[in-house]
C-alpha cells in the first residue's frame, strides 16, 4: 500500500497543472513570453481517441495588445526606435537655439535640411503607428489606449510639415514651430515603453490614485488658507494685493521653491510662512513614504507571479494583503 501511494504521488507530481503550461519552467513549453505552446497535444491530457479537452487549447491570459506586441519585438527594432526618438528630440532642441535662427536667416538650405529630417522621422513614426494598429487585436482597444494616443501624436506632426511645405508660410512662424515642437516632445514618452519598471510604477500610481487626489486637495486648501492669512498680515503690500496673488506666494512657500518675487515683510507674515514651511515638509513627506511602501508591496506581488498570487489566500477568505496587515 505504501509503495502504491508513493507511485501515485510521483505520477501526480509529473503531471503539469493547467496554469503551469503558460509559465516558464516546464520542458514541454517553447518560445519566449506569451508565445509558448506545448510541443505535443498528447503531452497535456489528450484523450485516447485523439480529442483534447477545452483546457488544452486554452491560451495564456488576455494581455494588453500593445504590451504583447512590444514584448514580441526584437531588441534591434527597439534600439532603432529609441535612436529615432532621441534624434528627433535633439533635432527639435537644436532647431530652437539662437544660433540656428541666424543660420536660417542667412539661407534656406538649413530650413530645407530641418524640414526633410523632421518629415522623414515623422513618416517613420506614422508608419510605426499604422503597423501597431494593424497588428493589434482588437484594433479599437489599441487606438483608445494610452500608447495608441502617444503613437498617433508622435506621427501626426508629419501632416503639419506637409501643410507648411504646401502653404510655404510656416517656416518662419514662431507659433507654428512651437506647436510642432510640442507634438514632437510627446515622442519622449515612447521611451518609457521599453522600461520594464514603468509597468510597476503605473500599478503603484493606479492603486494610490485616490491618495494622490486627497493630497492635491489638501495642498489646495492649505494654499488658500495661507493666502488669506498673508493677505491679512501684509495689508496689501506689493505681491499681496489680492488673495490669488498671496496664494502664489503660499504655494511657493509650501513647496519650498521660494522664487523671491513676493516676500512677506511683517513679522506676523514671516511667522505664518515659517509655520507653513514646516507644514509643507510634512505634507510632502507623508505621500512619499506611502508611495515607497506601496511600490515595494507591488514589487513583491510582481515577483510572486500570477499563480502564486492566486494561491495566496487565507483560510478565512481574506486576501493576502489583509492577512499581511493582520
Amino acid at each position: 500500500l505504501k509503495a502504491a501511494m508513493s507511485a501515485h504521488a510521483a505520477s501526480q507530481r509529473t503531471l503539469p497543472r493547467p496554469h503551469d503550461r503558460w509559465r516558464a519552467g516546464p520542458s514541454g513549453l517553447e518560445g519566449p513570453g506569451p508565445d509558448r505552446r506545448p510541443r505535443d497535444a498528447k503531452e497535456f491530457g489528450s484523450s485516447s481517441d485523439g480529442s483534447s479537452s477545452d483546457d488544452d487549447h486554452a491560451g495564456p491570459p488576455a494581455a494588453d495588445s500593445s504590451a504583447t506586441l512590444a514584448s514580441r519585438l526584437p531588441w534591434q527594432i527597439e534600439v532603432v526606435s529609441v535612436t529615432f526618438v532621441v534624434s528627433s528630440v535633439v533635432l527639435t532642441a537644436v532647431q530652437s537655439m539662437h544660433f540656428n535662427h541666424q543660420v536660417e536667416e542667412d539661407g534656406s538650405s538649413a530650413i530645407q535640411a530641418f524640414f526633410w529630417a523632421h518629415l522623414t522621422l515623422g513618416s517613420i513614426f506614422m508608419v510605426e503607428f499604422i503597423v501597431r494598429a494593424a497588428c493589434a487585436n482588437p484594433t479599437s482597444q489599441y487606438l483608445c489606449s494610452f500608447w495608441g494616443v502617444v503613437d498617433f501624436m508622435s506621427g501626426v506632426d508629419t501632416v503639419g510639415d506637409i501643410w507648411c511645405a504646401v502653404m510655404a508660410r510656416c517656416f518662419h512662424s514662431f507659433h507654428a514651430q512651437a506647436a510642432e515642437a510640442m507634438l514632437r516632445a510627446v515622442r519622449c514618452i515612447k521611451l518609457l515603453r521599453y522600461v520594464p519598471e514603468m509597468k510597476l510604477l503605473m500599478k503603484a500610481v493606479k492603486q494610490e490614485f485616490k491618495g494622490i487626489l486627497v493630497f492635491m486637495l489638501c495642498m489646495l486648501v492649505f494654499a488658500f488658507v495661507l493666502g488669506c492669512l498673508l493677505f491679512w498680515a501684509e495689508g496689501g503690500r506689493k505681491g499681496f494685493e489680492s488673495i490669488p496673488l498671496a496664494m502664489w506666494c503660499a504655494v511657493a512657500t509650501m513647496t519650498t521653491v521660494g522664487y523671491g518675487d513676493a516676500v512677506p515683510e511683517s513679522i506676523l507674515g514671516r511667522l505664518i510662512c515659517s509655520m507653513f514651511m514646516l507644514v509643507g515638509y510634512s505634507i510632502l513627506a507623508v505621500p512619499t513614504i506611502i508611495g515607497i511602501l506601496n511600490l515595494r508591496w507591488t514589487d513583491d506581488r510582481f515577483a510572486a507571479g500570477p499563480a502564486t498570487q492566486a494561491e495566496r489566500r487565507w483560510p478565512s477568505g481574506r486576501s493576502w494583503r489583509a492577512g499581511r496587515r493582520a
